[in-house]
């Protein structure tokens, strides 16, 4: 579970002091209310602390995140130009702190196994979407467990899920123009 920093003051400056960060994500922290401002750091930190090497920090999305350097993989993300692969993502929306963990739910986790241990270990259902972790409060969130779900997953191995899961759609899409086509004449 989480101990919390006291110093809301301390935790923030001990941000700002941190040249690595993106100022989006600084900004972002900043803007939040004290006590979902600590929360969020440690989180942040935390899970920064156990992301591999090829993973770096930004802003994606309006949301403070962790994707696929370019270096590591250079196509980068479908939808855009010089958007990297995104792998985790940060917010604090009205009442929760979603986590928005990309390979969630697909056959790299064991999401099932995960859901199990959440419940044994909190005594709680998960509140879960597709990609979407949402937790209400400190407690309810086991940080070694949130670190067992992201590092189960490695860098190539998403890499090959994402590309596996593009190809997938890009296949269907010919599909469905081709007979759309082929209808139209």
């Amino acid at each position: 579970m989480f101990i919390l920093t006291k110093d809301v003051k301390t935790a923030t400056s001990n941000l700002w002091n941190n040249k690595d960060m993106n100022k989006e994500t600084l900004s972002y922290i900043n803007r939040l209310e004290n006590d979902k401002k600590l929360w969020f750091i440690e989180v942040f930190n935390e899970i920064k602390n156990v992301m591999p090497l090829e993973i770096e920090d930004g802003f994606q999305y309006g949301m403070p995140s962790f994707y696929v350097s370019f270096k590591t993989y250079p196509k980068g993300y479908h939808v855009g130009e010089n958007i990297p692969l995104p792998f985790l993502a940060l917010a604090y929306q009205k009442h929760y702190l979603a986590v928005y963990f990309m390979p969630w739910m697909t056959e790299l986790t064991s999401s099932h196994d995960f859901t199990t241990d959440y419940t044994a270990r909190t005594g709680k259902k998960l509140n879960a979407g597709k990609v979407c972790l949402r937790f209400r409060r400190p407690y309810d969130l086991p940080m070694e467990w949130l670190k067992k779900v992201v590092t189960s997953v490695s860098v190539k191995e998403w890499i090959e899920l994402y590309e596996k899961s593009v190809r997938v759609r890009d296949h269907k899409s010919r599909k469905t123009l081709s007979r759309d086509n082929h209808n139209n004449r």
